[in-house]
């Protein structure tokens, strides 16, 4: 028999584990996998509110499209999101998580680099398959760009 303790910590690292898979399969650009980080009625807003989304359609066609936008010119990981100081918060089979990252976006191989500094708010909850993302919260809170060229290019 699994302990209350033993629970919430293996609870706290599966939601975890969601935030860094999310991010992953997103620079990887497998929105098949992305997408089974949320609930099939998920609620997103990225970018302070600027893109809202419902569901899994539209969620899927924001996806689609960012993954499309970054690999247009053949590169083989035009982006990547370190996740850091993620903090959740257990409420029984839900649970809100706080998340920040640094992003390097690509969308060149000759440059330049886009470094982003985000914030994810998530609302998450307990789904048969394990744990989902109902609600996302994104925002930016700086960026720059600096020279730099992908040193990973598609065969």
């Amino acid at each position: 028999m699994t302990s209350n303790a033993e629970q919430t910590l293996s609870d706290r690292l599966d939601i975890a584990d969601l935030i860094y898979r999310y991010a992953s399969r997103f620079d990887e650009g497998s929105v098949d996998e992305v997408l089974s980080c949320f609930t099939f009625d998920a609620y997103a807003e990225y970018n302070d509110g600027a893109t809202v989304l419902q569901g899994a359609i539209e969620l899927r066609q924001f996806f689609d499209l960012a993954v499309q936008r970054l690999r247009t010119h053949g590169i083989e990981s035009p982006s990547m999101h370190v996740m850091n100081n993620v903090s959740v918060t257990l409420d029984g089979d839900s649970a809100h998580v706080a998340s920040k990252a640094v992003a390097y976006l690509s969308a060149t191989p000759e440059g330049p680099i886009t470094i982003r500094g985000l914030e994810y708010l998530d609302d998450v909850v307990r789904e048969p398959d394990g744990w989902k993302i109902s609600r996302r919260f994104h925002k930016a809170f700086w960026q720059y760009e600096v020279i730099g060229q992908s040193l990973v290019r598609r065969a």
